[in-house]
């Protein structure tokens, strides 16, 4: 993932957990530099959440009044309690990469990050959820995936057919997803049309438009 984020951004992302406090023993905290080896911001990564699913947060935000470093927390419910052997299943890497990708948005969109040009986005033209859904993607590539993927026993690479088959899977019926979020937009819209919104008259719409 560290390895992918150099590719696409440039960055690169190093262990300090040492130099750092933290909550629990487990929670790493990396340093992110840019492509001339200077800190632009951080974040802690805690695979050991206790909420269900996966979330990040801003830690320390520079502003006219604060010249700190971004900071953000990243939170993912991955391991179980005790266990020495990470398995992550496909929703779980996608969790990851999503919320990693907002840890990005955090670092690489504020002001002195925009101001070293380490990326052209400033903190106020960046799309809410342009790093989050690009991670995401990458999460969901076959040939990535083989990368990053590995029998937890032999070590062996996932075989070509089973990620032909999960990518196969993954696109099964997305054009019906596709379907249903276009007919919950145009809802949407008509909802905002009606004279009256109360819950009876919103219902009978759904009931008919869906």
């Amino acid at each position: 993932m560290f390895d992918l984020a150099f590719r696409i951004f440039g960055i690169k992302i190093r262990e300090n957990s040492d130099d750092i406090s933290s909550w629990r023993p487990e929670v790493k905290f990396y340093w992110i530099y840019d492509i001339d080896d200077r800190p632009i911001g951080g974040f802690y990564l805690d695979l050991w959440s206790s909420r269900e699913g996966g979330w990040s947060s801003a830690c320390l935000t520079p502003t006219p009044f604060n010249s700190c470093l971004p900071v953000a927390y990243l939170f993912v419910d991955s391991i179980p309690e005790n266990s020495d052997v990470i398995l992550l299943k496909p929703r779980d890497i996608e969790t990851l990469f999503h919320e990693f990708g907002h840890v990005l948005e955090h670092v690489l969109s504020s002001p002195s990050v925009h101001e070293s040009r380490c990326l052209d986005f400033g903190s106020t033209t960046a799309p809410r959820e342009f790093f989050s859904v690009l991670m995401e993607i990458w999460a969901r590539d076959p040939s990535f995936l083989s990368s990053i993927s590995r029998h937890v026993q032999t070590g062996i690479r996932l075989p070509d057919q089973f990620l032909e088959r999960f990518d196969a899977f993954r696109k099964f019926r997305s054009s019906a997803d596709l379907l249903m979020n276009i007919s919950q937009a145009l809802l949407d819209l008509k909802i905002h049309e009606l004279p009256s919104t109360d819950i009876e008259t919103i219902l009978n719409l759904y009931r008919k438009e869906m």
